[in-house]
């Protein structure tokens, strides 16, 4: 029995109540149960039928309240599936987080919904422990899914990458409950005991990157649309859809310069909400001075149909401060029309309309036509269009370009993130090497004469 503990009995000698300092312990039917009061508000909680176990939370209790700590206690429960609601709607409201973020997020989430529905109905959040999080590991093994989320894609196992982020985001979303105050004060994150990090990827993608005379192939290949596009890519690696939402007002031809900006009065933002600069060298200048040619306002990669050809843009002509006003009455008409459906989604969408309706190139256009391309030139494997990010930083650490000067171009918040697109060429391990084997001369001559002895021996 913990020490300071007062026993209070019945007629017949049975314990009543225990006080143990500032924590009541008292039967109720066949289980036993703590009382306390903790910044001013009572608290009650059933402990079960073992007295010895009631006294010892509530001896560890009395201790927390004395020396002015959160009591285990001291937290909203709250369901898995509550846990996920709030989370997704503080990315949605509070950090204002991307649609398309939220989106990955609502379908990372949506695996462990689903897991904890089938082997754990009513799962509250402070029940979800390590042998939980484990048992979800091993469920997600076994998953077969369609890759874009379309019906009539075929299924296939998730891979390793997927796995982890999808790890990675519950592990986040337990860090939330955390903050929150949904898990116990004293308690861990379930998934940060997995092991995330040392997890390996075994059947990732492959992401090299193309040769020098794959490059100029590729170049080579596209016609004089698509040259301007894989051109601007290939020696900017700006993402597709920063080049998408490039505006003539974006260029100033006098500085050499061109602005990637947000544009949240036209329904877009950059991924990472950076704005930068890029530097428009004599070959680029050039090809943006063909893009612009006369006009004075308006996207600055036209979408085919109305790239040189005689057909014009439903909304030609319209600068940014007439394209943000032109966006706002779609915006309002939209909500009017459809009151408490309206949402960021038919936000972002009425965005996306505007900018086709200006004439824009679509990203799902640059991946098509990149596709188109890359079979041209013998390389079907080649679908992702962000392939020019990782060539344009691999040749920046090639060229010796200071790596927070290539974290700026490449358009990241952290040197991390640019390594992951850094590639190393074949060729550029060859003259490395090279370098290497000058430097040991004096051991090659060993081995020359090692060599030279060998080639004479064998011949007699």
């Amino acid at each position: 029995m913990p020490s300071g503990t007062v026993v209070l009995r019945d007629r017949r000698g049975s314990p009543r109540s225990i006080r143990v300092g500032k924590v009541s312990v008292f039967r109720r039917a066949a289980s036993w149960c703590i009382y306390y009061r903790e910044n001013g508000k009572p608290r009650k909680y059933r402990i079960g039928p073992d007295r010895n176990e009631a006294e010892q939370r509530a001896a560890e209790i009395n201790a927390q309240l004395t020396h002015g700590l959160p009591s285990t206690f001291d937290y909203e429960r709250a369901s898995v599936e509550d846990l996920v609601r709030l989370w997704l709607e503080h990315h949605e409201l509070v950090m204002r987080s991307s649609v398309a973020t939220v989106r990955r997020y609502r379908a990372a989430t949506g695996h462990f919904l689903a897991f904890a529905r089938q082997q754990h109905i009513g799962l509250m959040a402070d029940h979800v422990t390590p042998r939980i999080a484990e048992s979800f590991v091993k469920h997600l093994r076994g998953l077969v899914v369609s890759p874009n989320g379309h019906s009539k894609t075929p299924r296939r196992k998730l891979r390793d990458k997927g796995l982890v982020y999808i790890l990675e985001v519950c592990r986040s979303l337990f860090n939330y409950a955390i903050r929150q105050r949904h898990l116990p004060p004293y308690a861990r994150n379930p998934f940060a005991e997995l092991g995330i990090e040392r997890m390996k990827i075994e059947d990732a993608k492959p992401t090299g990157v193309l040769s020098q005379d794959e490059e100029a192939a590729f170049l080579s290949a596209c016609d004089p649309w698509q040259f301007r596009l894989f051109f601007t890519l290939a020696f900017t690696g700006m993402r597709p859809g920063e080049l998408c939402h490039l505006l003539v007002e974006d260029v100033h031809s006098d500085a050499r310069t061109m602005d990637i900006r947000n544009r949240p009065e036209l329904g877009w933002k950059t991924k990472t909400r950076n704005e930068r600069k890029v530097y428009l060298f004599d070959e680029l200048l050039m090809v943006v001075k063909e893009l612009i040619g006369a006009r004075t306002a308006g996207p600055l990669f036209l979408a085919r149909p109305f790239a040189g050809g005689p057909e014009l843009p439903f909304l030609t002509g319209k600068d940014a401060p007439g394209l943000a006003n032109e966006l706002n009455m779609r915006v309002v008409a939209g909500a009017q029309k459809s009151g408490a459906a309206w949402d960021r989604l038919a936000e972002e969408r009425t965005g996306q309309k505007l900018w086709r309706d200006l004439g824009a190139v679509t990203p799902k256009e640059v991946r098509r036509e990149f596709i188109r391309v890359a079979r041209r030139i013998g390389r079907p494997d080649l679908t992702c269009p962000k392939l020019w990010r990782h060539q344009m930083a691999t040749a920046m650490q090639e060229a010796g370009v200071d790596p927070f000067a290539r974290k700026e171009i490449i358009g990241h918040t952290r040197l991390e993130t640019t390594a992951l697109y850094t590639h190393t060429r074949e060729a550029t391990l060859g003259r490395e090497m090279e370098k290497v084997v000058t430097l040991r001369e004096n051991t090659l001559e060993v081995v020359r004469q090692r060599l030279g002895y060998a080639v004479s021996s064998a011949t007699a």
